[in-house]
């Protein structure tokens, strides 16, 4: 049989293989050698920044994004291979072929099928790792260019109060800083904000009130809802400066689950930080902010 050729050009570039030819494309992998290294098959790695040295990625910033590859073997506790191109038969995820898996923004080292970009939260990056081709057997992992994330969902950006933050102060109507519910402003942008919080009273006679604190301002207007009884709210409008109100209402609609709400905009005349403020009606009797489910969403106004 005669001898097939591919054609080439000039310089020996494949222009064209002979029909029902095919190539076998190799991946790009390299082995390391690490002490207690800690990775699995497909973990997602970065450079630590020592040399021939690697952890985990991450796509919460754009430095912890800068991947080299994924691990394809681990041979034992202190050698690992990675792959930063090509085809790889494991460390593949389950999934439906022609899927796209993005380095994850929460979990150091794994993809997810979510891209940050839908998310929308401002810092993460979109890093794109790898295309599915058959389902937890085979995948091509890429190296693409990540892309910081710049615009929350619909303009809006999300900061969850991350756990309770309790006001018993010993003194009556003691105003503090509900401390992890906050954001931060520059001077001369203007600002639309609105906290949401779930609090609870150690007595149903025990009242509150639920202010904001910040840096000073060329503009502030704000209003603050909170509960008084389970038909009834407290509402103040038209605050122009902080801490306001200056007093508490005497009362919460019960012991376990009562709301405040504070919204307003501001154009801050120095940089800093706007913050919910609270106090409790009553000495040594316990107003609390709920973490993990009270938060603050903002945004700049054109």
């Amino acid at each position: 049989m005669a001898e097939r050729k591919p054609i080439v050009n000039v310089s020996g570039a494949l222009k064209e293989l002979p029909s029902g030819d095919t190539i076998q494309a190799n991946a790009t992998s390299y082995s390391v050698a690490q002490t207690s290294h800690g990775f699995a098959a497909g973990d997602v790695i970065r450079s630590s920044g020592t040399a021939n040295s690697y952890t985990k990625a991450k796509a919460d910033t754009a430095a912890n994004a800068e991947i080299v590859g994924v691990v394809t073997i681990v041979q034992d506790a202190d050698n690992f291979t990675f792959t930063s191109i090509g085809v790889i038969t494991s460390g593949v995820p389950s999934g439906t072929a022609g899927e796209v898996f993005f380095l994850d923004t929460n979990t150091a080292g794994a993809i997810t099928t979510t891209d940050p970009m839908v998310t929308g939260t401002v810092g993460t990056v979109s890093k794109p790792i790898l295309i599915l081709l058959e389902s937890s057997s085979k995948a091509l992992v890429i190296q693409m260019r990540g892309a910081t994330v710049t615009s929350p969902i619909n303009g809006w950006t999300y900061i969850v109060l991350p756990s309770d933050v309790t006001n018993n102060n010993s003194t009556a109507n003691s105003i503090a800083d509900v401390t992890g519910l906050s954001f931060s402003v520059v001077s001369g942008t203007t600002y639309e904000f609105e906290f949401f919080i779930i609090y609870t009273a150690a007595a149903l006679a025990t009242g509150s009130r639920w202010s904001i604190n910040g840096p000073s301002t060329t503009f502030l207007h704000y209003q603050s809802d909170y509960t008084l009884t389970s038909t009834s709210q407290t509402t103040i409008r038209g605050n122009t400066s902080y801490d306001l109100p200056s007093s508490c209402n005497v009362s919460s609609a019960t012991t376990a689950s009562n709301t405040s709400t504070i919204k307003g905009v501001i154009k801050p005349s120095a940089n800093g930080t706007v913050i919910a403020r609270f106090a409790s009606e009553v000495s040594n009797s316990a107003i609390v902010a709920k973490g993990g489910i009270s938060f603050v969403k903002y945004r700049i106004i054109p």
